[in-house]
């Protein structure tokens, strides 16, 4: 199943720009990471997404959803996330963020708690939400 597929089962949604091959590695290279392979996909088909209630990050001028942006001002409220983690979505509620690593697992944090293990991937967690 690919994101296409489980985006038919949601409503009101609505994707971004595609980015680049060279928007995606500016991005790596601000935040000193590597994406996994699913959100370099993800990036290139959709740039960013929002559909229902949530608003997934990405390469795009809006700060409230650039990963770089969002990733980066996280780490700096949060002491216990690795730097091989990206944010993925900040609901915006309760301080809880989602982040994943190069490997695609999905993590949870609300404020400044260690993070704790969610999803095996993206794909999942759109699924779940």
């Amino acid at each position: 199943m690919d994101f296409k597929e489980v985006l038919d089962s949601k409503e009101d949604i609505y994707p971004g720009k595609k980015a680049s091959d060279s928007e995606i590695k500016k991005a790596e290279e601000q935040l000193q990471l590597k994406f996994s392979d699913e959100y370099v996909e993800y990036l290139k088909e959709f740039g960013d997404l929002s559909y229902e209630s949530h608003e997934l990050t990405g390469i795009t001028e809006n700060n409230n959803l650039n990963v770089v942006f969002v990733t980066e001002y996280w780490r700096k409220k949060n002491s216990n996330i690795s730097k091989e983690y990206y944010v993925i979505e900040d609901l915006k509620i309760d301080n809880v963020v989602f982040w994943q690593d190069r490997k695609g697992d999905i993590y949870q944090t609300i404020g400044n708690e260690v993070p704790k293990k969610m999803y095996e991937s993206l794909l999942e967690y759109i699924k779940s939400t």
